[in-house]
């Protein structure tokens, strides 16, 4: 596979899994006008499928978009780092993951 190949790969992930996060929080913050407020959080955080995704978008984000190259340092971009790395810690925490 080629570079441009591979690069063009992790954009689509990139962009895959950031709508994963963005549906995510829209349904952490009970989001009406998308309808999320009707989604039973509880029974998403006890959702072991569900919240594996979460978890993987958000440390592919954090190694994507975030590594120890990323030049960004607004103010927004510091603040979505720390709310994809308090995604991953409080996933992380959940009864359905922490599970042996």
């Amino acid at each position: 596979m080629s570079q441009a190949s591979d690069q063009s790969i992790e954009e689509v992930r990139c962009n895959f899994y950031d709508r994963v996060i963005d549906a995510y929080l829209d349904v952490i913050e009970q989001k009406e006008e998308k309808g999320f407020h009707k989604i039973n959080i509880q029974m998403l955080h006890e959702n072991k499928r569900g919240m594996s995704m979460v978890l993987k978008a958000a440390q592919f984000l954090l190694e994507y978009n975030f590594s120890s190259g990323h030049e960004d340092e607004s103010e927004d971009s510091v603040m979505y780092e720390h709310k994809i790395r308090e995604i991953v810690r409080e996933v992380k925490e959940l009864d359905c993951l922490s599970r042996k």
